[in-house]
């Protein structure tokens, strides 16, 4: 099946009310009654994209935590839906690093108004010792922690898992990623200590997001994922697929394939795989045991709809193409034992016949009387 043909599996625009009340049951036990409100007011997949909390609370889900569910299930099918084309490694890197820059800008400009300020003692500035950190730098904080989640996520699956410069960027960001949530707690430093800190931060987060982006040769850093079906047959005496799948926040990955299980043996399933739907039920922020339950309903034969993580097609890495190397000697294509024979040839003068050598001055006196 094409490219484009299993794009079509994640257009959830086009889904129908019934589909999404489908979708609703996986998500929480608590979701279940409200799951009548949306099909009697025809929420299809486009509705369903627009929903916000004042939209929820007309479906009678009044409690903020399940209106918060049922919005983070819905940014999920948003992200997959028209993020997964453009979605890479670097471009992940450069909307963090963008979001980094622009925090950086903010904090540059308050450290400069305070600075400013400092001579004119009747100026209404805040006491900086009094003082927290303001409502929109603490948002830009979270928004960096959200684009740093995606990255995490991505590095911690196979191939990325093993590649020990990714590793090392993994690490770096994370650590950065920690002291910008600890700066963000509040404590008994004056609040211009808070922002040199958070302003070091950040540019360091930056400086090493933007080592990614350009500075990159990897081709596995600015794939795209793909898709792929991949059908699992069971036999009668086979009690299980083989399969560890394990689930965080509503996205349900591949951890890890027993050998020769009927998973491992179906040769499209690896570790690091994102399950996206099973028998042709998206299953993007269910919760697990509502995923394995759907997988039970059809012991035999599972369908499973995956979302892959670029990989090399050479275990080794990238092969330079042999066409460039210049002075390449040409082979042989002669058989060893013929190659044999015409070295030797070539090395050895040819032997003279009998009659030569006996008309030759070097021959030696036959006596045949002797």
């Amino acid at each position: 099946m094409g490219r484009r043909n299993l794009l079509n599996y994640i257009r959830f625009d086009n889904w129908n009310p019934e589909q999404v009340a489908a979708w609703l049951r996986g998500l929480d036990d608590v979701v279940l009654p409200y799951v009548q409100y949306f099909l009697n007011s025809g929420i299809d997949g486009k509705k369903l994209f627009m929903m916000s909390n004042f939209d929820l609370e007309k479906l009678n889900v009044t409690k903020v935590g399940h209106q918060e569910l049922i919005l983070e299930s819905i940014g999920l099918l948003l992200t997959l839906r028209y993020g997964f084309e453009s979605e890479n490694l670097q471009s992940l890197a450069l909307q963090l690093s963008v979001k980094a820059r622009c925090l950086v800008a903010v904090l540059n400009k308050q450290l400069a108004e305070e600075a400013a300020n400092k001579s004119n003692v009747s100026s209404n500035r805040r006491d900086s010792s009094k003082q927290t950190i303001s409502v929109p730098i603490l948002s830009a904080v979270c928004d960096i922690i959200s684009s740093l989640k995606p990255i995490v996520t991505w590095l911690d699956r196979s191939p990325f898992e093993g590649m020990y410069d990714l590793q090392l960027f993994r690490k770096s960001i994370v650590k950065l990623g920690l002291q910008l949530l600890d700066i963000s707690l509040p404590c008994k430093n004056k609040i211009q200590d808070y922002e040199n800190s958070m302003l070091k931060s950040c540019a360091s987060l930056a400086t090493i997001c933007d080592d990614i982006v350009t500075k990159s040769k990897d081709p596995l850093e600015f794939q795209p994922a793909s898709l792929e079906l991949a059908t699992i047959t069971k036999k009668p005496d086979e009690k299980t697929l083989g399969l560890h799948i394990v689930s965080y926040h509503g996205i349900h990955v591949i951890g890890d394939i027993k050998e020769l299980s009927p998973a491992k043996l179906s040769g499209k399933i690896m570790k690091g795989d994102e399950v996206i739907q099973v028998n042709n039920q998206i299953v993007v922020g269910w919760q697990l045991r509502k995923l394995v339950s759907n997988v039970k309903e059809k012991p035999k034969e599972v369908v499973l709809l995956l979302k892959k993580r670029p990989h090399h097609t050479n275990p080794f890495g990238h092969i330079p193409n042999r066409r460039k190397i210049s002075n390449k000697q040409q082979t042989s294509t002669l058989p060893k034992s013929l190659k044999k024979r015409r070295c030797r040839d070539e090395e050895k003068p040819s032997r003279a016949s009998f009659q030569e050598y006996l008309s030759s001055d070097v021959a030696p006196d036959f006596d045949t009387n002797k």
